[in-house]
């Protein structure tokens, strides 16, 4: 397409699809999460060096997985499903270029980052902040938005 967005997403339907995206990859995270749980129990029990060491190293892979998961969701899914994460086909909601063409790898690559960067530095508040901005401006985008040049569109106007 050689035109402008010119449909943006409405903000509740962007919001809600956010919310499920969010609610997926916690999801996802907690069920990996349990063995580094189990970990750190064993690690209460017998705190010797070795098991100390050994069970640190477990839970930085463990953690260092669940990270790159989080980025394959993020980055690598919208780029095989047409802009799409979960969430956003729930809500028939895309994510583009301004001018209607689908972001490149590159692009997902900084939304996810930018993304999961803002969320584990700032505890999760960022993602209310993000919310807030989306409701609030005019074209509803976020900082994550205007970082990668996206635009989230309504795919039922055929855009």
């Amino acid at each position: 397409m050689d035109k402008p967005v010119t449909s943006k997403s409405l903000a509740s339907r962007r919001i809600a699809s956010a919310l499920l995206d969010f609610a997926l990859v916690v999801l996802g995270d907690l069920v990996f999460c349990l063995p580094a749980i189990a970990i750190l129990v064993n690690t209460m029990v017998d705190p010797s060096f070795s098991v100390v060491f050994s069970n640190s190293l477990i839970a930085f892979v463990t953690g260092a997985f669940i990270l790159g998961v989080d980025v394959l969701y993020l980055a690598v899914l919208p780029g095989y499903k047409n802009g799409q994460t979960l969430g956003l086909r729930f809500f028939d909601l895309a994510l583009c270029r301004e001018d209607g063409s689908p972001l490149t790898s590159r692009q997902y690559l900084i939304r996810a980052t930018v993304l999961i960067l803002l969320a584990f530095t700032t505890i999760g508040i960022s993602l209310l902040i993000e919310a807030i901005v989306v409701g609030l401006s005019a074209d509803h985008r976020s900082f994550t938005d205007v970082c990668s040049k996206a635009y989230i569109i309504d795919i039922n106007k055929g855009e």
